[in-house]
This record gives C-alpha cells, sequence and structure tokens, in this order.
C-alpha cells in the first residue's frame, strides 16, 4: 500500500473506528451464539498486507471468509454479519484504512460488534483519531533504515506469547509517526524511541475493543510474523478452531556415505565417529533447555557404507561404533541402502533398498528407526509404478518431497500431496536450504554460497561466516514463526566437527533458535517424522472436512464436520487435553455428518485456563449412503 493512497484515505471516509453513536449492546449479548469464523474485510484483495492474515489464520486452520468492498460495493450489511438468533463471525480483521466502506456499512459493522461482543483488528491503517490516534507528524520507509520498536506497559493486554522484553524490528514497509489521543481510552501497545504509537488498543464507547496498526506487512516479514499470532489469538478471545505449534525438523541425508568436498569434487568426506559424537555434545543439553526440550535431530541413512570394504571401513570403524553408542539421541529413517535414484529401478531392486537397509538398522540397534518413513535420493521415484509399489509394500506411508518445485511444494498451509499412484503414501514437502551437501567447514560453505548467490539481490553474497548464518538463520526463521510442518534437509558432511567440538549446522540451528527465543516462548517440537506426517494428513483431513461451529458463551461449543476429521480446539480445556504453550488444546474425532455438543462449565475447572468443558455429547453420524 503507497503512503500517496494512505492520503487520499485518510480523511476518516474510510473504514472507521468505533466511537460514534451506534446501537446499545443487545440485552442477550453474553448468550448468543457466533460462528466459529473470522471475517477479513478488504477492499479489493490486492493489498500487501492480505495475504499475511490469511497466512496467519491458514497455518493456525482458523476457518475465514473475505468480504471484498470493491466486488459487492455497500453489501456489508447487517443481514451479512447476523441474523436474529446467531452471529456469523468470531471476529473482525480489516486490511485498515483503505477499505472505503459505506456510512451504512460501518455502522452495520460497529453495531454487530457491539451486540455479538466482536474484537476488530484494523492490520495497517493511516493514523487518525478514528483509530485512536492523533493525525501522523511523518513517516519513514523501513527498507531504507529499519525502525525499532518496544513494547509498552499495556501490552500484555494484547501480546501473550511474544516476549516482550525485546524489541521490534520493523523493515521494509512504511511506518507512520503519531501519538495516542490523550482520552483515556487509547492503550499505546508498541511505540518507537520517540514516543509515536506504532500498535494501538482502543477500548470504545461502546464497549468493544480494536487493534490497529500503524505500519504495513508482509507474510515472510519478521515484524509481521512476530505479531501475528498475538493478533490472532486477540481478536478470537484465545478460543479458536486449529492449532498452532512450532516445529524444528531438521533431517540429515547420506550418514554412513560420504560426500564431496567443495570446491574440488575430490577428496570425499565421511564423518567419523568423533563428528557425530561432538554433534551429539551439542544437541544433548537442548534436552535441559524449556525451550528446546523435545529436540531431536532425524538421520537418513545409506546402509551401504557400513560393510566390509567400503571407504575403507568396515562394520566396526569410528562411524558405526558410534552409532551403536549415541543411536538412541536420533531419529532414523532409511534413504535407501546405496543411494540409487528410483525413477527407471524395478520392483524387486527398489524393495531390496528398503528391506536391506532395514536390516542395517536391526542391526545397529536404532530404537527410534522410522520403518514408515523415507527420503528418496535425489526426490526420484515419485513417478515410477514399480518403485512407487515397492515402497508401499515394504510399509512405507510418509516420503519427503522438494518444497522448492512447485509440483511438489505445499498445496495449502501445513499440507502434503498424496502419492497419485500409491494414495496411501504421503508426500511431505521438505525444504532444501543454503547450507550446501559438500560443506563442512565456514570457508568452504562461504565460498560456495557466494559462488551460488552471485547475482542474486534477494540473497546477495556475504563477506563473513557469521553474516552467512545470519542470513540463512532469517529464512529458517521464517518457517518456525509460521509454525509450519515441512521438515528441512541437510546432508552428513554437514555434521563434520569443523574445529573439533563446532559443525555447520550446530552453528545455523544455534543461529536460528536464538532468534526464535528472543521472539517467542512458545516451545520447539521435533516429532518423528511419522508422527508429523499423522499430524499433517489431520490436518488435511480437517481442512477438506468442512468443518463449521458455532459458541454460545457460557453455554456451549458445537461442532459438525461434513467429512470424517479430528477437529483442534484452541483455548479449551478437556479432561487430558493438550497444554502447550500455557494453550489448552482440546481434540474431538467426527465422524462425516457428525455433530458434537461440548457443554461448558460455568467457570474453568481448577487449573484450567480459558473455558473449561463439563460434558460432550456426540449426535450419531448418519447412516453411510
Amino acid at each position: 500500500m503507497s503512503r500517496m493512497t494512505h492520503l487520499l484515505f485518510g480523511s476518516g471516509l474510510a473504514l472507521a473506528g468505533a466511537i460514534g453513536a451506534i446501537s446499545a449492546p443487545a440485552a442477550s449479548a453474553a448468550t448468543l451464539p457466533v460462528s466459529m469464523k473470522v471475517l477479513i474485510v478488504a477492499n479489493d484483495g490486492n493489498e500487501s498486507d492480505l495475504p499475511a492474515i490469511t497466512n496467519a489464520l491458514a497455518f493456525i486452520g482458523i476457518p475465514y471468509a473475505i468480504y471484498l468492498e470493491n466486488n459487492t460495493p455497500g453489501g456489508l450489511t447487517s443481514q451479512f454479519l447476523s441474523n436474529s438468533t446467531q452471529g456469523f463471525y468470531q471476529g473482525v480483521i480489516t486490511t485498515g484504512s483503505d477499505v472505503p466502506l459505506t456510512t451504512a456499512e460501518t455502522q452495520a459493522l460497529q453495531t454487530y460488534e457491539a451486540n455479538f461482543n466482536i474484537r476488530q483488528v484494523n492490520w495497517y491503517v493511516y493514523p487518525q483519531p478514528n483509530y485512536g490516534f492523533q493525525w501522523p507528524t511523518g513517516y519513514q520507509d523501513t527498507s531504507q533504515t529499519p525502525l525499532t520498536i518496544n513494547f509498552a506497559s499495556g501490552a500484555s493486554q494484547v501480546f501473550k506469547y511474544v516476549n516482550r522484553a525485546n524489541p521490534v524490528s520493523i523493515q521494509g514497509v512504511y511506518a507512520y509517526f503519531a501519538q495516542p489521543l490523550n482520552d483515556g481510552a487509547s492503550v499505546p501497545l508498541l511505540a518507537d524511541s520517540n514516543g509515536n504509537t506504532m500498535v494501538l488498543l482502543r477500548n470504545n464507547a461502546n464497549g468493544t475493543q480494536q487493534v490497529s496498526l500503524a505500519f504495513d506487512s508482509n507474510p515472510y516479514y519478521i515484524h509481521t510474523l512476530t505479531l501475528a499470532y498475538d493478533l490472532v489469538n486477540w481478536v478470537t478471545q484465545g478460543l479458536y478452531l486449529g492449532a498452532r505449534h512450532t516445529y524444528c525438523g531438521p533431517q540429515v541425508d547420506d550418514i554412513f556415505i560420504a560426500n564431496y568436498v567443495y570446491p574440488t569434487e575430490i577428496p570425499i568426506y565421511r564423518i567419523t565417529g568423533a563428528d557425530l559424537g561432538a554433534f551429539v555434545a551439542w544437541q544433548f543439553p537442548k534436552l535441559f533447555k524449556p525451550l528446546t526440550t523435545n529436540f531431536v535431530t532425524t538421520l537418513a541413512i545409506n546402509g551401504i557404507g557400513t560393510t566390509h570394504g567400503y571407504y575403507d571401513s568396515d562394520t566396526y570403524d569410528s562411524l558405526s561404533n558410534a552409532v551403536r553408542d549415541y543411536g538412541i539421541m536420533f531419529n532414523w529413517m532409511s534413504h535407501t541402502y546405496d543411494h540409487s535414484g528410483l525413477d527407471a529401478m524395478d520392483y524387486s531392486d527398489a524393495l531390496a533398498e528398503f528391506t536391506k537397509n532395514s536390516a542395517v538398522a536391526q542391526n545397529f540397534w536404532l530404537f527410534r528407526w522410522m520403518p514408515s518413513c523415507f527420503v528418496p535420493p535425489g526426490y526420484t521415484g515419485f513417478t515410477n509404478p514399480a518403485a512407487m509399489q515397492a515402497e508401499y509394500d515394504a510399509g512405507i506411508r510418509y516420503v519427503v518431497c522438494d518444497a522448492s518445485i512447485p509440483a511438489y511444494d505445499n498445496p495449502a498451509p501445513n499440507a502434503g500431496i498424496y502419492n497419485p499412484l500409491q494414495p496411501s503414501i504421503l508426500m511431505m514437502p521438505r525444504h532444501p536450504n543454503s547450507l550446501y551437501l559438500d560443506s563442512g567447514t565456514p570457508a568452504s560453505e562461504l565460498a560456495e554460497y557466494n559462488y551460488y548467490h552471485t547475482g542474486n539481490t534477494v540473497a546477495p553474497p556475504v563477506a563473513t561466516y557469521a553474516q552467512f548464518l545470519d542470513a540463512e538463520s532469517n529464512r529458517l526463521l521464517v518457517y518456525l514463526l509460521q509454525g509450519e510442518y515441512d521438515p528441512w534437509m541437510f546432508h552428513e558432511h554437514n555434521l563434520q566437527a569443523y574445529d573439533g567440538v563446532h559443525s555447520l549446522l550446530g552453528d545455523l540451528l544455534d543461529a536460528t533458535i536464538a532468534k526464535y527465543s528472543a521472539i517467542y516462548s512458545l516451545p520447539i517440537l521435533s516429532p518423528a517424522m511419522n508422527v508429523l506426517g499423522q499430524t499433517m494428513a489431520e490436518q488435511m483431513a480437517y481442512n477438506a472436512a468442512g468443518v463449521t461451529s458455532t459458541y454460545t458463551p457460557g453455554v456451549s461449543l458445537v461442532i459438525t464436520a461434513q467429512s470424517a476429521a479430528r477437529v483442534p480446539v484452541s483455548g479449551l480445556y478437556t479432561q487430558g487435553c493438550e497444554v502447550y504453550g500455557g494453550t489448552n488444546i482440546s481434540y474431538f474425532n467426527l465422524a462425516a455428518g457428525q455433530t458434537k455438543t461440548i457443554k461448558l462449565d460455568s467457570k474453568p475447572a481448577s487449573g484450567a485456563l480459558g473455558l473449561s468443558a463439563s460434558t460432550v455429547h456426540s449426535d450419531p453420524a448418519p447412516p453411510a449412503s
């Protein structure tokens, strides 16, 4: 959104905050049911902050609807928002002051929010009194000079999961400078060093609340991802369909075989037992830190590297001994026995790639071996019927594919692709990165990074290894902040203890986790790939199930699914529910066409956070047609 556009629409004719005369809240507002869906109000769908809003909702799994004023002028009526017995949306998010609602539409929205106790977030506004700001005194193009803002004392009313002790850096967008109205109703949440309010909470005269941001967004900007989850949690009042987790799934390919050393194709390097031991020494202390107590790396093996004479080693070389000693520290899966491509392989040879690798895993007593999970060499075999049949017959149900190829990228946030030849096998997109397979030392990685990034204006060459770590960790940080399921690809050479202690992979993950911990207190999870695959499959089923839900405050929550799904509800306590980052997450299994009614306690059970269920009633599923 340009600065000139804001100047044109900043007169107050755009979508306004509700502080004028409106209808009084209905007497029964506290008990009127509301659909568990968020309404996004935008102008024409081309707003730069719209994908930031939809991504924030989609990665959690919160249902939403988009209203485009440009397509249906005057269509945001009271009938669009509710009927006499039910509200249709549990929260409202606008793309900001560029939405030119009519006076009647603004009145309808304000009345709806008052009558149904609905909150509103204005994702990017030109500051003005309608939102609780004084008129702006200036602006800054943060693509040239980043802007540092800090959380104010009132920020805890909205921002509960972000680390409020640390500042937020606004970069890549326009930011507008304005002071809050001195009226007791406008509460600064984040401000710059000059006291300009950049995020503001407005307590409206009609009892409703809205939060407005005076800077733009992008779905991949760190400042957007830093604030997005709390904004969504606040606008839904902490109760919503879906769930938010942070996943970090590093997968290291080629264990037991070697990789070339950049920049020459010789000599080859195969990690040693000392290298693996050093990586264990790096990973083990993370188990005792609250943020990473569940962190674990997955190693993918090529068993041929354990045979006598291969790479001048035998089954009792230092790496093999280290695997026996430290195997319990990792998750393990197959990368085929000898790293052969599967595109043209026949059935018997393909099946042998899996059975021989399983025998190696058994020989090494890899207790955390995942026979249902597989890394295809070079991402091959997906279109070969013989190879896919062999994978299925070997018990494989989850394979990784290349997220950088459009046909194999996530078709929707946190969704995979069922293989067309074997629909029981889920292909899970995996992110490549610029920690290259033939790099094991900082000098080698820096040289190769700069070789491939020459001429790249988005990710240009860097002068130092520290600058590489900063640039690449920023890219991985985005995946953590989005709540992505997708694993990350690395290779065995990245585990080389280049100074006897540190490895490139350890350095990169340390840099990434340090940045994440400065932003969020949500624990980092590293589930085994079969668990993550099941989670992704459940997310896909939930997305496709046409789940609808209504919430009647203090009474009940009613959930219906058109097809079978496991439905997550965040902010609801049930016996045995998941507790993640201080949020209760309850799960309900619904058959196709089934409805569950969750009766709510008048007050939360002892020790429960948020709402608490007392009973769950399940209507019988309709008979199959």
